[in-house]
């Protein structure tokens, strides 16, 4: 499971070093406003939060789960790159603008979503252990 937050870690640095090698045919939210700059700083780290959590719960049973919600988030990072090209064409147009912050959302969304799932197995785990107690106390 060491692999997933390597791969976390990985999609985290990438994102950054594509948005920053891509400034001659793309642009951030960052470079939009401060306003922007302020959103894009708050969901970036937002993200890195919740990998952490995720990274601190990750057992053997939840290893497909997280490779899962991780390739989701990759295909997000994806489409976000090809919206930072997008914005840069559109001379910052608000609609791409919104799919941006809506891009960052959904990989929030996925994230705690992943979280929920993760504690939903561990008290699914944790109920069946205690149910086996019971049984042969």
């Amino acid at each position: 499971w060491q692999w997933i937050s390597i791969a976390a870690s990985v999609v985290l640095l990438l994102g950054v070093w594509l948005g920053q090698n891509l400034q001659s045919d793309s642009l951030e939210l960052a470079d939009v406003s401060p306003k922007m700059e302020e959103t894009q700083i708050y969901f970036a780290s937002v993200i890195k939060t919740e990998i952490q959590k995720i990274n601190i719960q990750k057992t053997p049973e939840n290893q497909k789960m997280i490779a899962d919600a991780f390739l989701r988030i990759d295909n997000l990072d994806t489409q976000y790159v090809k919206l930072t090209k997008e914005l840069k064409e559109s001379d910052a147009d608000k609609r791409v603008i919104f799919a941006m912050i809506s891009n960052f959302q959904q990989r929030i969304e996925i994230l705690k979503n992943l979280l929920e799932q993760m504690d939903n197995l561990k008290q699914l785990k944790t109920n069946n252990h205690e149910n086996y107690n019971n049984y042969f106390s």
